[in-house]
């Protein structure tokens, strides 16, 4: 584990308390919105995410509905530049959407970095552009911009650990679905399917 000084574990804290403070009200909103009829806590909740929902590829051409019930569910989560967000091979605890910043791939071992960028590619993300590399591939990772998402693949592959790390570039904001609200909603599409109606 990396030591990490006062100031810099301070600026931390500091930095994501006020994204935080940003992204959700001191007001208990669960219970505000247990109380309110379902369209107006639909209408509240889109307009309280209406900057982050255009950069969440998973609500494009979705229902209000649907993206209403998803982004409530979602975490917002804030990562100083240069701080690890997944780790190579540790269990991974949601799907992260990157809202903020910019990211990148770290690997070692055995994947070697052009693997690295075939399954970036592959599984949704696209290799932003950086100046001094080719296609986004530098020395250090693939370059992952607003708009991509990772953690996915343990949905795809069945296996808890992630097969690449990612850190911060740059100062980055990102939404996580965590895994618990993503095997909820998979398991309510398929008793959906089991009963004949459709998804989520």
């Amino acid at each position: 584990m990396r030591k990490t000084s006062l100031r810099a574990t301070t600026k931390l804290n500091s930095a994501q308390i006020a994204y935080l403070l940003k992204c959700k009200s001191p007001f208990n909103e669960a219970a505000i919105f247990a109380i309110l009829p379902r369209e107006l806590r639909r209408e509240v909740i889109l307009q309280c995410h209406k900057d982050v929902i255009p950069l969440i590829p998973l609500f494009k051409r979705q229902s209000r509905e649907f993206v209403s019930h998803i982004v409530n569910k979602m975490r917002p989560y804030f990562i100083l530049k240069g701080e690890q967000i997944l780790q190579q091979g540790a269990a991974c605890d949601g799907v992260y959407f990157l809202v903020k910043g910019l990211a990148k791939t770290v690997a070692v071992g055995e994947n070697s970095q052009a693997q690295v960028q075939d399954k970036v590619e592959a599984k949704g993300g696209r290799v932003g552009k950086r100046k001094g590399s080719e296609k986004g591939k530098g020395a250090d990772g693939v370059f992952i911009d607003v708009g991509r998402f990772f953690g996915h693949e343990i949905y795809q592959t069945g296996e808890k650990d992630t097969s690449m790390g990612f850190s911060a570039v740059t100062d980055c904001n990102f939404y996580v679905l965590l895994d618990i609200d993503v095997n909820v909603i998979l398991e309510t599409c398929k008793v959906s399917e089991r009963s004949g109606g459709g998804g989520v």
